[in-house]
């Protein structure tokens, strides 16, 4: 839940709480006109504002302490095996609903962190390539650049089969039998790198023009770039 949704619910119980003392003064103060002439009327009417006043900044002073400890709740509240890059893995979590001892449910779940894992990685094995172009020089630069993505893709798809399960946890089963699984998974940076150069040294539309060691360095730096999370 967002702060603004939360200011906004805490506000109303606040408004309400107060509206509803006012309407109860207001009969009293009616009830007090009717039935007292004299000065202690207004006495009793100032020492009941003074109250309301007092409660009301209590009210205040309380949805302020609620409104703080719920945004601590929200802020700090994190999905089971939720893992995020780091200068040495590129990670991927999710979770997925399913029965329980449903034995394809972790293998649809394992393929879906690998899709997150393929996507993520697909941005920067671009910037990879662009940057080791930028290094080198060789004729018919668009076939070459083309070749070494093409080649590359599919390395890392057969590099992703060999994803490292490092997170697995399961909610309580519910009133149907379901359950939700969480997965997290990581696939060293490093490595992943070593496999696409000597990927494509042995590739035949890319070897005779590729500099094998510029586009390790390249992979090297470009994949340990970590983003904000």
């Amino acid at each position: 839940m967002k702060k603004s949704n939360l200011k906004i619910i805490v506000t109303a119980i606040l408004v309400t709480t107060v509206f509803c003392a006012e309407a109860q003064n207001n009969r009293n103060n009616r009830n007090n006109r009717n039935t007292q002439s004299s000065g202690t009327g207004i006495d009793d009417h100032a020492r009941q504002m003074a109250e309301l006043e007092n409660r009301r900044r209590l009210l205040e002073a309380q949805a302020e302490a609620d409104l703080g400890t719920l945004e601590l709740q929200v802020g700090t509240s994190q999905q089971p095996c939720q893992i995020y890059d780091c200068k040495e893995w590129f990670t991927g979590s999710n979770s997925r609903r399913g029965e329980q001892g449903d034995p394809n449910l972790a293998i649809m779940l394992l393929r879906d962190c690998q899709h997150l894992l393929r996507q993520k990685i697909a941005g920067r094995y671009q910037a990879v390539v662009h940057d080791y172009m930028s290094q080198v020089d060789v004729n018919s630069r668009g076939d070459v650049q083309s070749h070494i993505e093409s080649a590359g893709r599919m390395i890392i798809d057969q590099a992703l089969n060999d994803t490292e399960e490092v997170c697995r946890r399961f909610s309580d089963v519910d009133g149907i039998g379901n359950i939700t699984m969480y997965m997290g998974v990581r696939v060293s940076k490093r490595g992943l790198a070593q496999k696409i150069t000597e990927g494509l040294s042995e590739d035949e539309n890319v070897r005779v023009r590729f500099n094998a060691e510029k586009f390790r360095e390249s992979a090297f730096k470009v994949f340990e770039e970590v983003d904000a999370q």
